[in-house]
């Protein structure tokens, strides 16, 4: 599965009425965040994080954390690179996190899923949150990551990551907006609704 995030609906999402500072300093944790992420979850082949901008007039693409961070340029706009990127991968099997409901028409059309910003952000969390837990009680060996501080390579365990990721999420004081979305099964007999049956389907592949 590939996992494609409409970057800057995400961080103002979450971190809103923050200065143009602060949203740079979130932007950099929500990377370091969705690698810690997807190595939880190795079901998801691919993230791709997208924002709109960049130095120059064509798309730019980085990897950051094993996570591919896209700028769309001056001449289009992140919206316009995502709806393209689904138009030419019909194939794959692909969900969207963005709010934007001209994406989320753009994409659904070509046979994409899409789920809304504040649940996967917290779902992120929980599954960060999960993995630091167990690592917690278990004994490390002399498995190492790499970890990008000011740009000098530092080997450091998973632990120390996720433990510094929790720390700096504390220190921004990132505001609870409510808990996942929560699909209940039908009682009684009772047959889901279509909405919610498409709501799990896509909270099972994340």
């Amino acid at each position: 599965m590939i996992l494609i995030i409409d970057g800057y609906n995400v961080v103002k999402r979450v971190f809103d009425g923050h200065g143009k500072a602060r949203s740079e300093r979130h932007k950099e944790y929500f990377i370091r965040l969705l690698g810690q992420y997807r190595r939880v979850r190795p079901s998801i082949t691919q993230i791709i994080l997208v924002f709109d901008g960049g130095m120059f007039r064509h798309a730019e693409r980085e990897v950051h954390a094993g996570i591919v961070v896209v700028h769309a340029g001056q001449a289009s706009s992140a919206d316009d690179w995502i709806a393209d990127y689904v138009a030419r991968n019909k194939a794959g099997s692909i969900v969207v996190v963005t709010d934007d409901l001209g994406i989320i028409r753009d994409i659904t059309c070509n046979g994409a899923d899409a789920v809304g910003s504040q649940d996967f952000y917290n779902f992120v969390q929980a599954a960060v949150q999960t993995e630091s837990d167990v690592q917690a009680h278990q004994t490390f060996g002399s498995g190492l990551i790499k970890y990008n501080v000011q740009d000098n390579d530092v080997e450091r365990s998973q632990e120390d990551v996720l433990r510094d990721l929790l720390m700096e999420q504390a220190s921004m004081s990132v505001p609870d907006k409510g808990e996942p979305v929560k699909v209940e099964h039908a009682r009684g007999g009772q047959k889901a609704s279509k909405k919610d049956r498409q709501a799990l389907k896509i909270i099972k592949k994340l």
